[in-house]
């Protein structure tokens, strides 16, 4: 039910927001209070500490580790690294930086860094702190920290190349500093290398890259976005792409954004591009471009201002930075902050939405502003956007509509289907029975019940096929439930199917055809005989074959032996009934009222053997 074209749209306006309406904050360059300035390099990563920016590393010869005091505004000369290292991602951790996953040497066939290096910042002094498990060895990694554990993600095994010797992976791994810990994690979706990972709440964000293959190794770029949960240990996908492909970029994290800065593509210069995404919408929106086009930079925040510092400004290294181009914007400009962390920023909530820029859920409906507007178009000012009684939030829960009060169409809005009914709001027919819970509510059978009345016929059979009361087990009261009528070809409609005079209840407890008006005794058939109806035909003057009895049996026998018709001489059927000859204990198969009966003597036999079933669903009735 997700909604993915408002983010794009939401994408789209913002977008377009740069160009057109221009927002107030843009990159300013960076002086320093004494001159001081950065020593060029690309490959380079930072990391801030207490206010201040750290430059470390570099490709090539050894590069100094250089640090942004922002309180004097100077750069300041710390101890460089004991190694040279380039492509790597710094963390900071119990005071000091980290750094995991790195590289030394010269391209395209650079070594991995096995050790694990930090640098203490109150005593400026750099330690080993141990070594990477040998079979997870691989540098141009991204690293965060999050609850006091590292986490490395991708990286390449085999410096710029993918071939039989390694190259690209989607391993993750979390490292504990405190106990040095290591542990593999379940891959990410895709391999990448030559990008940098940030975490905003509980989402590690693994964005931009490329599987590096030399020497084409900027034609295989990453545009899916990995976000592993950190708080379910899984991975999700369903975020937007990266809108611009690249590899050699830096991110930094910024309330519930992760930002993406700078990078290189299949084209000559770098890319000056600065984009945002957004871990509640997932969806991304452009920030101001960088003044200078650079790859391979470091970036930072300190306070609320994005420091892009060193890179390359063409692919490749040989074009690097010019030393003093340090570049920052302030990103608490209103166009650009997002205070409540709800997805939408200042501006739009203050000028497009009318919703509360401090408060992330402005209708309390349990649904952050910026989802509602940019991910299930719902009203981020009305907790129930369909009207139909229930908020928004719990929609979305439950997989009904939440732009939509009737999601099934059944008739029945999905509150009151939950609150008043109990019936399933996704379900127009919520027990199956053939008619749906609107009807069934209007008819007053019950919904969650397929069989109203117990009678075994569904309320659906009964209203549509039958015409019988779904309310009522014995339509026709007539001591047999309707399912009970219809098995015996009675009529559940008409108590006395057979207009005998006799209920059809009354006639199956005689064990005598409710479809036979001359089976019943005493039962009035039309020949004014009030005795045992036999077809319209008595015994006085002809035998039941049409023979008298007289001088001859019914069959050519003389009565002194068994009357073969099935009746005796006094009338008395032969169903098990003597009739004082002692030859009647058994029916010979031409009774004349099997012969008579309008149904078919044989068909109501056949009848009779379901009276123990028959009664055992008479329990229903009241008779």
């Amino acid at each position: 039910m997700k909604r993915h074209h408002y983010a794009r749209l939401t994408l789209a306006l913002l977008t377009l927001s740069v160009g057109g309406m221009g927002y107030a904050a843009t990159w300013q360059f960076h002086q320093s209070n004494d001159g001081s300035e950065p020593t060029k390099r690309h490959e380079t990563a930072g990391v801030v500490v207490d206010g201040s920016f750290h430059l470390i590393g570099g490709r090539g010869k050894l590069k100094p580790h250089e640090c942004l005091d922002d309180a004097s505004g100077n750069w300041q000369t710390k101890t460089q690294p004991p190694v040279e290292l380039n492509h790597f991602q710094p963390v900071l951790w119990d005071g000091k930086i980290w750094v995991i996953g790195a590289f030394n040497g010269t391209y395209p066939d650079e070594d991995i860094v096995a050790e694990i290096y930090s640098y203490t910042v109150a005593t400026d002094t750099w330690q080993v702190e141990g070594t990477m498990p040998e079979a997870r060895q691989r540098g141009s990694t991204g690293a965060v920290l999050y609850n006091d554990k590292i986490y490395l993600v991708g990286g390449n095994t085999n410096g710029h190349r993918n071939d039989e010797n390694g190259g690209s992976v989607a391993w993750l791994d979390e490292y504990d500093p405190a106990t040095g810990e290591w542990t593999v994690l379940d891959d990410a979706p895709h391999a990448r290398d030559h990008f940098a990972a940030a975490v905003a709440g509980n989402k590690l964000v693994v964005a931009g890259g490329r599987r590096s293959d030399y020497p084409q190794t900027n034609h295989d770029m990453e545009v899916a976005v990995d976000v592993y949960n950190l708080s379910t240990g899984e991975w999700e996908t369903d975020y937007d792409d990266i809108p611009t492909q690249r590899a050699g970029t830096a991110a930094v994290s910024y309330d519930s954004e992760v930002i993406v800065l700078g990078g290189e593509t299949t084209s000559t210069a770098a890319e000056a591009t600065v984009e945002a995404l957004n871990v509640y919408t997932k969806s991304w929106r452009a920030l101001p471009d960088m003044n200078i086009p650079r790859h391979g930079l470091a970036a930072g925040i300190i306070g609320d201002t994005l420091y892009a510092v060193a890179g390359a400004k063409t692919s490749g290294g040989a074009n690097e930075v010019d030393a003093n181009i340090t570049e920052t914007l302030l990103l608490s400009d209103d166009s650009l902050t997002d205070s409540d962390g709800d997805g939408l920023s200042n501006n739009a909530e203050t000028t497009q939405y009318n919703t509360d820029p401090d408060k992330a859920d402005s209708d309390g409906d349990g649904l952050d502003d910026g989802e509602e507007v940019n991910e299930y178009g719902t009203d981020p000012l009305t907790a129930d956007s369909d009207d139909d009684g229930l908020n928004d939030q719990d929609e979305i829960d439950d997989g009904t509509d939440p732009l939509k009060a009737d999601s099934d169409g059944d008739g029945l809005d999905d509150g009151e289907e939950v609150n008043d009914y109990g019936t399933d709001p996704l379900k127009a027919d919520s027990d199956n029975d053939g008619l749906n819970d609107q009807d069934e509510i209007d008819a007053g059978t019950d919904p969650l019940q397929s069989d109203t009345d117990d009678d075994g016929l569904s309320d659906s059979d009964e209203v549509q096929d039958y015409d019988t009361d779904p309310l009522n087990a014995d339509s026709d009261e007539d001591g047999l439930s309707d399912a009970d009528e219809l098995a015996l070809g009675t009529d559940p409609l008409n108590s006395d199917s057979d207009n005998d005079g006799v209920a059809d209840g009354a006639e199956v407890d005689a064990s005598t055809d409710p479809q036979d008006a001359a089976d019943y005794p005493g039962s009035d058939d039309g020949d004014g005989d009030s005795g045992t109806g036999d077809s319209g035909t008595g015994d006085s003057g002809t035998g039941d074959s049409g023979t008298g009895d007289s001088g001859t049996d019914d069959s050519g026998t003389d009565d002194s032996g068994t009357d073969d018709s099935g009746t005796d001489d006094s009338g008395t059927d032969d169903s098990g009934v003597a009739d004082g000859d002692g030859n009647d204990s058994v029916a010979d198969g031409s009774d004349d009222t099997e012969q008579n009966s309008s149904g078919g003597g044989a068909a109501w036999g056949l009848s009779l053997l379901a009276l123990p079933f028959i009664r055992r669903r008479r329990r229903y009735h009241n008779f």
